[in-house]
């Protein structure tokens, strides 16, 4: 395993048998192989429930604070993604060790039940919501599980405060503190010792249009492990009847988990391992500027998965394999992130729009071939969209087009741009 940067590895399989791959997922994966959704959704999805089903009293021991496994989920598609079925399929599993276990809580909007998203989604904002999670002194810890296949239904269009409630709560779930809220009238609502675990789907149209930019500048989007898929299995006649064998594995096997209160600890091979990497890089992936602001995160992002994948696996101490499970993992959270937080905002243009430009500035004489910038950023976009971009820049004198040789170049106004 390198440790100069993340070693992404074998992406997930269907019945994989990577030695690094806990026990439960692999239950979970071959419980749902007939099914439609993408691997990238069920492996949200899995995330999501092994997060809320740890709970806030399991935690992992790192430095001088104790690190919770709480996780904000996002699944991202475009309409008939089956990022609904994929939240439906999960909620089976969850339904089923609530029954089994009543110390786990239905979600908020309760999806487990026969209402509909839209008729549950009676709490919608904030102060609502609080005064739902309001409780009583004797509770070790206030689980907070917001689970929404319609996240446009649940934050309204760019509702910041709703925006700011769930990023405040998210961070005392780490520090295990009493949320405080004040409500409009002056009143006050206390949450002893939240831990929040959010599971949403949306489309990038929506995160486009809808979020604020400060949603991802501020840190809300920067919360999430994003999967993002375009693609489905096609199954002419998907899983209809449950493997009830499988099912009964599963369910054992994570029943175990949920009444486990775990401090989870590490061996020293793996503690050498993360130390190495953090301190080589930083835990930055890259410059641009978006995915950079998420990576602040990373490595706490990595730690929490690689204690649920310990924990997954019936285990309390994490080892190396827990850590190249995390790396992995994040081989999709990545891809997730990178097409997520580019629509989120409107970001996705604006973004391209400004790297575009340095690139220009950057070149030689401050000319540069449309088909060099095309493979530069063919990661971004396609050429199209990168061609049409160049236009609207020449368009608006911000960049010269010469049809001759297919170059661009800068003007008087390429400087005044980046600096704007």
């Amino acid at each position: 395993m390198t440790t100069s940067a993340l070693d992404f590895g074998e992406p997930f399989k269907h019945n994989a048998s990577l030695d690094w791959i806990p026990e439960a997922l692999k239950l979970y994966l071959d419980f749902l192989e007939e099914t439609e959704p993408s691997i990238e959704h069920k492996l949200g999805v899995f995330s999501a429930i092994m997060s809320q089903i740890i709970g806030g009293i399991s935690f992992i021991h790192y430095g001088m604070k104790p690190v919770k496994m709480n996780l904000y989920v996002g699944l991202v598609a475009p309409s008939g993604g089956r990022k609904t079925e994929a939240i439906k399929l999960g909620m089976l599993i969850y339904d089923e060790l609530m029954k089994r276990n009543p110390a786990l809580k239905p979600p908020l909007p309760d999806i487990s039940s026969n209402v509909s998203i839209m008729q549950s989604c009676d709490v919608r904002n904030e102060e609502r919501l609080v005064s739902v999670l309001k409780n009583s002194e004797e509770q070790i810890f206030t689980p907070v599980f917001i689970v929404s296949s319609e996240f446009s239904s649940f934050i309204r269009t760019r509702d910041r405060d709703m925006i700011t409630f769930l990023t405040t709560i998210y961070d005392g779930s780490i520090t295990g503190d009493e949320f405080t809220y004040k409500t409009q009238l002056g009143g006050y609502f206390r949450i002893k010792n939240p831990y929040a675990v959010l599971l949403m789907a949306s489309t990038p149209e929506w995160l486009s249009q809808s979020l604020p930019k400060q949603s991802a500048q501020g840190g809300f989007l920067n919360r999430f492990l994003f999967f993002y898929s375009e693609k489905f299995q096609h199954k002419a006649f998907p899983q209809t009847q449950l493997n009830q064998g499988v099912f009964s594995k599963l369910i054992e096997h994570m029943l175990w988990i949920s009444t486990l209160h775990a401090e989870v600890k590490w061996n020293e091979e793996a503690q050498r391992i993360f130390r190495e990497w953090y301190e080589s890089t930083g835990g930055i992936l890259e410059d641009n500027p978006l995915i950079k602001t998420w990576s602040t995160r990373l490595a706490i992002f990595l730690i929490k998965l690689a204690g649920i994948s310990a924990l997954a696996d019936k285990r309390i101490v994490i080892e190396p394999k827990d850590l190249r499970f995390s790396w992995n993992f994040m081989n999709y959270v990545y891809h997730g992130v990178k097409k997520t937080l580019r629509f989120s905002g409107g970001n996705e243009r604006s973004w391209l729009e400004t790297e575009i430009v340095k690139k220009v500035l950057e070149s030689e004489n401050g000319f540069i071939k449309v088909s060099k910038l095309c493979i530069e950023f063919s990661g971004e976009a396609s050429a199209k969209e990168i061609r049409e971009i160049i236009l609207s820049l020449a368009e608006t004198g911000i960049l010269k087009y010469s049809r001759t040789g297919d170059m661009v170049q800068k003007t008087e106004e390429t400087e005044k741009f980046i600096e704007s």
